[in-house]
């Protein structure tokens, strides 16, 4: 129903907004060429509505399934690069859409940081709370 929802509101958008003040001709030739959803997302009436997933649309796939049992955390399938491209592709193989919005948690700069987290397939969040100076220090350290 949500992917239905952003649809619409895309597609009354598309039809409503006139066209960017700044295009000129030598930006919108070959426009044509541009991928559906980028066309619309600039606001230039398509002639159809883009249809997209998040990446996680293919958590009920088999393939995805079977994916998880070799990258079993979610850290897995966000920072291995080759796993997420995987992921994300799945439900945009299977259901031809023209899009995949890729899914970053908020959580995902953390190890950057130097705060370590794990998200379980239930969705928990384990964090090692900041309770000392130290813990502060370190977390706030340019390397």
């Amino acid at each position: 129903m949500l992917l239905a929802t952003a649809a619409t509101a895309l597609s009354v958008r598309m039809s409503a907004a006139p066209a960017p003040a700044s295009a000129s001709a030598s930006s919108t030739s070959g426009a044509a060429d541009a991928p559906l959803l980028l066309r619309a997302a600039r606001g230039e009436v398509t002639e159809s509505t883009p249809v997209w997933m998040m990446r996680q649309a293919g958590r009920h796939m088999q393939v995805y399934r079977d994916l998880v049992k070799d990258y079993p955390t979610f850290r897995e399938r966000s920072e291995i690069p080759d796993v997420s491209y995987a992921v994300s592709m799945q439900p945009r193989d299977a259901y031809g859409t023209d899009g995949v919005i890729l899914f970053s948690d908020i959580l995902t700069p953390l190890p950057a940081m130097g705060v370590d987290f794990a998200i379980s397939e239930g969705g928990g969040i384990t964090i090692d709370p900041i309770r000392t100076r130290e813990a502060f220090a370190k977390m706030t350290a340019v390397p």
